[in-house]
């Protein structure tokens, strides 16, 4: 049996009002993210005649139609092939009929590069005064004859958001995947890298915490480049040929110290009110930072390995620095060695920084109760603007949400009006309609944002100068790349874990979604024409979100449930993943399932129909399918993963503990309740409704975490020095990684009474 908690609220209605990073999927062990034994109901798993009616819309045709045009113009965040975009995706919304429409600018800092920049390798003469460059890299990506969209002046703008200018020469060294615990490998060995120059692979760890944890020890400048062993030829045959990492192509990005704060690093929108708080910037009062501790003061470039490899082999002669094995990547013929070098690195690069205003396109199908504080949103999110042209970051998702803004625009049209209030984000959007069919109970909002791939710029400001209508949101689903390979992935606030698999199980049963096999869609793998086999495996296969895209500002800041998911490959990336060979072609040819030319769109429908059915489920049901009980078993989980990460710490958990035993006993008395609750009693659904979405708000503190308030969430957020993935209860795991134990249990402290007053506020309901 399977616990089904039916759903949705009668909504309440919203104003309309004004306002990209490759995403990682974090996943805990199976024995620590429990599943509670599933509640008996004798419903079952169905696609009801609204769903029914939605599914026949999504189309492979229709997706791959829309990524041909996305993808034909580069649309890096600002530009003018971002306008461009944002227009076209609010001209598909008004179309497709949702009935507001809007294009929303949001006014923000970004950078872009004035002229190519300069790596060169130098050696001094035997007076050691002059210095002679023996190599100058490339930096540039190959035009290839089979890419038609690779000839882009792009290719050669090799720059990452938020570096500065600078010109620095200096000795260098090889740090490994520049985590903490790899300059502590460096220092164990007495090697420095104050005043150097620091060459890092990428991998392990989001990008701009390599430049942030190399700054703070006093490094000059940064080189983050590609090894093959993780993206490249030691995985697979590269581009053309295959789907891999090729000589040329290197990686762009951002290098904002995303895990301290997310968004706009100066806030520089008019409407955020600087100096409301006597004085205080609004970057200081959101963020506890100012802009210039938001972002590098080192220059940094990103490198391919074909360019990186004459570096990396000028340390092969300096055999007392051999590297332990876990530096050790794929190079042909390179060591590793750590250094320091006996020759010199010279960085040059040269760029502006301007304010610049950046379109988020918003879509609204509007609930019978849209306008009111009693409309409960549910919010669809993907980005729009890309690394150049983001065939799969981001755009194969926004491709998916075109189809998912298809399919419910139709249901309007023929007169369903949600229960709750539906938003589309695309950021960008400016005509308004009529609503002249379906009403959802709950107002759908979809978002198509810019700015992500510079820090979640578009979603962050979103949603600060939104805050009262987030604050009403039921959830947040997000999806950014959503084709990449064919395996499904999952990451979700465990609330939404049990309706996550209640549709995978309905769409399953139903036969919806698109068979290519036995091996497609693994691990949540999709029904084999021949096997049956289902396509979701178990609710421990569901991981927890950390950041690097645009869930982090709902989720860590407002506390609004959240689910990200994407098809990915078995190895998690992809090989052109922010380089210009993220095209249509390499889509086409390489983006679905291998061997399998063209089946990226069709699960980019597949994509869709999930999607879409999420959203409708959130939207129509009476009693929202938000399921605490399973929520429960997993924060006790979370517990367990603390002892076995910290088991020689002296962590005094019993209050905490005790804390997540009373949300569990709680949580069971509210299902159980809910069971036997009168449902035609309007005032009371609505209350009941309102307790299982706000419950998430209550493990937010108001403090947020030590060193960085933005993150206010106790449960769950994006490592301090890591970032992409997600620690839990992190204000307990940062101190103990610092060696804090006296913060370590003043958090535990927190968390505890953050964790107490969610099951005090169901409790109150079961009480009442």
């Amino acid at each position: 049996m399977r616990l089904l908690i039916l759903t949705t609220l009668l909504s309440h209605h919203l104003p309309f009002v004004n306002g990209s990073l490759g995403s990682s999927i974090s996943h805990l062990t199976p024995e620590l993210l429990q599943h509670p034994e599933p509640a008996s109901t004798d419903l079952p798993s169905s696609i009801n005649q609204l769903e029914q009616e939605f599914l026949t819309h999504p189309s492979s045709d229709s997706a791959s139609s829309h990524l041909k045009y996305i993808t034909s113009e580069a649309h890096v965040a600002g530009t003018q092939g971002d306008e461009k975009m944002a227009g076209y995706v609010r001209d598909q919304f008004t179309a497709y009929g949702i009935p507001m429409v809007e294009i929303d600018h949001l006014k923000t800092l970004l950078n872009y590069p004035m002229e190519k920049p300069i790596v060169q390798l130098l050696e001094k003469n035997d007076a050691n005064e002059v210095l002679t460059v023996i190599y100058e890299a490339e930096l540039s990506e190959d035009v290839e004859a089979a890419d038609d969209t690779s000839d882009t002046p792009w290719r050669n703008e090799t720059f990452l958001g938020y570096a500065p200018s600078g010109d620095v020469t200096a000795e260098f060294v090889y740090a490994n995947y520049g985590r903490p615990s790899d300059f502590d490998i460096l220092q164990a060995r007495g090697i420095s890298v104050e005043n150097k120059i620091v060459i890092v692979r990428y991998g392990q760890c989001f990008r701009g915490l390599k430049v942030m944890n190399a700054q703070r020890l006093g490094a000059v400048g940064v080189i983050i480049y590609s090894d093959p062993m993780d993206d490249g030829y030691s995985v697979g045959e590269v581009y053309p040929d295959g789907p891999w990492r090729s000589e040329s192509s290197m990686q762009r990005g951002s290098v904002i110290f995303l895990s301290l704060c997310a968004g706009d690093p100066s806030r520089a929108d008019p409407r955020y009110e600087d100096g409301e708080d006597g004085g205080v910037s609004a970057v200081q009062r959101i963020c506890g930072y100012e802009q210039e501790e938001l972002i590098p003061s080192i220059p940094a470039v990103p490198m391919s390995y074909g360019d990186v490899t004459p570096l990396l082999r000028s340390l092969n002669d300096d055999l007392s620095t051999s590297p332990p094995p876990s530096f050790v990547g794929h190079l042909v013929g390179i060591s590793y060695n750590i250094g320091p070098s006996n020759h010199q690195l010279r960085i040059v690069t040269n760029h502006t920084f301007a304010e610049t205003d950046i379109p988020n396109v918003i879509g609204i199908i509007p609930s019978q109760y849209y306008g009111t504080e009693l409309d409960q949103p549910i919010i669809l999110g993907n980005h729009r603007d890309a690394w150049v042209y983001g065939a799969a970051d981001p755009n194969s998702g926004t491709a998916a949400m075109l189809e998912v803004a298809k399919g419910l625009g139709a249901l309007s049209k023929t007169g369903w009006v949600p229960q709750r209030s539906i938003y589309f984000c695309s950021w960008s959007g400016e005509e308004y309609g009529l609503v002249t069919g379906w009403v959802p109970q709950r107002s759908i909002y979809f978002c198509s944002w810019s700015g992500e791939e510079y820090g979640l710029i578009g979603s962050t400001g979103w949603a600060e100068l939104n805050a009262e209508l987030v604050n009403r949101a039921v959830a947040y689903l997000n999806v950014d790349t959503a084709v990449a390979g064919d395996e499904l992935e999952v990451s979700a606030s465990p609330v939404l874990a049990t309706l996550f698999t209640d549709v995978m199980e309905a769409l399953n049963t139903n036969a919806v979604l698109s068979k290519k096999g036995e091996d497609m869609h693994t691990p949540f793998t999709l029904l084999d024409a021949n096997t049956n086999r289902a396509m979701f495996s178990k609710p421990q296969d569901i991981g927890t979100l950390g950041s690097g895209s645009d869930y982090t500002v709902f989720l860590d800041r407002f506390g609004v449930s959240s689910l990200d998911f994407a098809f990915r490959t078995s190895q998690g990336g992809y090989g052109v993943y922010h380089s210009i060979y993220d095209s249509y072609h390499w889509m086409e040819e390489y983006g679905g399932s291998m061997g399998v030319p063209g089946s990226a769109f069709e699960i980019m429908a597949d994509a869709a129909k999930i999607w879409g059915v999420l959203a409708l489920r959130l939207s129509e049901s009476e009693v929202l399918p938000l399921d605490h009980v399973a929520a429960s078993k997993s924060v006790a989980g979370y517990i367990d993963q603390i002892k076995l990460s910290y088991k020689d710490a002296p962590l005094h958990l019993d209050t905490l503990v005790d804390a997540v035993g009373f949300y569990e006993k709680s949580s069971l008395e509210f299902h159980n309740m809910l069971l036997n609750t009168d449902l035609s009693n309007v005032v009371q659904l609505h209350d009941l409704n309102k307790k299982l979405a706000q419950t998430e708000r209550k493990f937010l503190s108001d403090d947020g975490l030590p060193k960085r308030p933005y993150f206010r969430h106790v449960l769950q957020a994006p490592g301090m020095y890591l970032g992409y993935v997600s620690e839990v209860f992190p204000g307990v795991s940062q101190a103990c990684d610092d060696g804090d134990y006296g913060t370590a249990n003043q958090q535990i402290l927190v968390a505890a009474q953050c964790v107490t007053d969610a099951a005090l506020y169901l409790s109150s309901a079961v009480a009442a």
